[in-house]
């Protein structure tokens, strides 16, 4: 519902729903994708330089973690403001200037961190965000068949397009263990109640 020309909180939140309900949907959706172009390329005959296939597959896993990652950190961000907005008697100043508040605190304050940390209802906090401790399983799961299907083509065609090939597949993969132990579902599952904490401080809740 519209009001004088102006956003309800009951629009606003039917609306940051149906954002949430999108970013799940593409965060579904991409590994599949990947996964599909990835099987059709790996078992297609008469690839000269097959070891690049896997290397480059790893690339888009290690995109599309980023981006899930990305995702889960915006939805918990908007589950946040839906609990301290708009479920409960705090001020309602609108979605996009209470996002420039969360910004500004953020910036002013370059170790909220810590605020985050002491002031963080460890109670509170979930086992895991559901969908993503099986999404992040089968990122790994694929970068290993990767891994595994990058050296045996490198066997059966030893030439130096598929030996580099395999040593950025190595080296692109380190780089990819390093942001998973970042990003690791036991350090992510307390996206919501930090987020918690920020707003309460953005909005002024807590000084």
């Amino acid at each position: 519902m519209i009001e004088n020309g102006r956003v309800t909180p009951a629009q606003e939140y039917n609306t940051l729903r149906d954002e949430l309900n999108q970013s799940k949907k593409y965060v579904f959706e991409r590994p599949l994708i990947i996964v599909g172009a990835g099987a059709a390329l790996l078992t297609s005959e008469g690839l000269k330089y097959g070891s690049a296939l896997p290397t480059l597959l790893i690339g888009l896993l290690f995109f599309n973690l980023w981006f899930t990652v990305n995702r889960l950190k915006s939805a918990s961000r908007i589950i946040a403001y839906i609990q301290v907005v708009l479920e409960s008697d705090t001020l309602w100043k609108g979605w996009e200037t209470s996002l420039r508040l969360y910004r500004m605190w953020t910036k002013n304050n370059p170790k909220f961190e810590k605020v985050v940390e002491r002031e963080l209802n460890r109670k509170a906090v979930p086992d895991a965000m559901m969908y993503y401790p099986p999404i992040f399983q089968i990122h790994i799961a694929l970068v290993v068949v990767c891994l595994i299907a990058g050296f045996l083509l490198m066997i059966k065609q030893p030439d130096t397009i598929n030996i580099s090939a395999n040593v950025i597949m190595v080296l692109l993969t380190g780089l990819y263990v390093r942001y998973c132990w970042k990003c690791k579902p036991s350090r992510m599952k307390s996206l919501i109640e930090q987020n918690i904490v920020i707003w309460e401080y953005a909005l002024g809740i807590k000084k």
